[in-house]
C-alpha cells in the first residue's frame, strides 16, 4: 500500500513540478520576459489595427486639401465643424483661424468638438470647453492672465496647425479694403511705368544732343 500511494502522490506531483520548471526557466532569463512582452505587444497592436472602431477612427481624421487663405467671417467659419463633405474642422482664436482638421479632438464626437467651427478664444481663456458664442465676440473683458493664456494657446496652435485666414466682424468691409489697396497698387504701378517711361524719354534726349553737338562740332 505504501508503495502504491507513493507512485499516486509522485504522479500527481509530476505535472505541477514541470510548470514548476518551466516558470524557473522562464523567470530566470531576462530575455524570454522581454521577448514574451514584445509578442504580447505586437498581438495587441495587430489585434487593434484589425478593429471597426479603429477603422472608423482613421476615416474620421483623413486631412483634407490645403485650404486657400483667406479672411472669413463667423458664418463662413460655421461651414468648418467637420461635418461638412471634406469633414474640414477650423478654430479661430485671437482672429486667426486655424486648420485643425489632422486633429482628432476637435472632430465631431471628440472631447473639443465644440471649438469646431468656433471663435474658440474664450473658452480657452477660461479653460471651458463650452464657452463659445454664436455672436461676434471681442473678448475685451478678459483679465490680463486669460489673456496671457490665450496667447500661449495661440503660439501652441501656430506650431501645429496651418493659419488659413482672419477672423473679421464684416467680410464686406475686409473686401471694399482689399479692393481699395488694390486699386491703390495698380495706380502706383502705373506711376512708376509713368516715372520710367519719363526716364528714357530724358535719357533718349540726352544723347540727341549729344549726337547734334558732335556734327556740329565736326562741320
Amino acid at each position: 500500500m505504501e508503495n502504491s500511494d507513493d507512485v499516486n502522490i509522485a504522479t500527481e506531483k509530476g505535472p505541477f513540478s514541470v510548470l514548476t520548471s518551466i516558470q524557473e526557466t522562464f523567470l530566470s532569463s531576462p530575455f524570454n520576459v522581454f521577448l514574451t512582452l514584445v509578442c504580447a505587444f505586437l498581438i495587441y497592436r495587430l489585434w487593434r489595427s484589425t478593429s471597426p472602431q479603429d477603422r472608423d477612427n482613421s476615416d474620421v481624421i483623413k486631412v483634407p486639401e490645403p485650404l486657400k487663405k483667406h479672411d472669413m467671417d463667423l458664418e463662413e467659419l460655421k461651414n468648418y465643424d467637420g461635418h461638412g463633405p471634406d469633414r474640414r474642422v477650423c478654430i479661430a482664436i485671437n482672429g486667426l483661424v486655424f486648420d485643425c482638421s489632422k486633429n482628432q479632438l476637435y472632430h465631431p464626437g471628440g472631447p473639443y468638438s465644440s471649438f469646431a467651427g468656433r471663435d474658440a478664444t474664450r473658452g480657452l481663456a477660461k479653460f471651458k470647453v463650452d464657452e463659445v458664442s454664436e455672436e461676434w465676440d471681442d473678448h475685451t473683458d478678459l483679465t490680463p492672465s486669460e489673456i496671457s493664456s490665450v496667447q500661449e494657446w495661440e503660439m501652441q496652435f501656430r506650431e501645429r496647425y496651418e493659419i488659413v485666414g482672419k477672423l473679421v466682424k464684416d467680410l464686406s468691409v475686409t473686401e471694399k479694403k482689399d479692393e481699395l489697396n488694390e486699386e491703390k497698387d495698380k495706380s502706383e504701378d502705373g506711376d512708376d511705368i509713368k516715372t520710367v517711361e519719363k526716364s528714357e524719354e530724358k535719357s533718349e534726349d540726352k544723347s540727341d544732343n549729344k549726337e547734334s553737338d558732335g556734327q556740329s562740332s565736326e562741320s
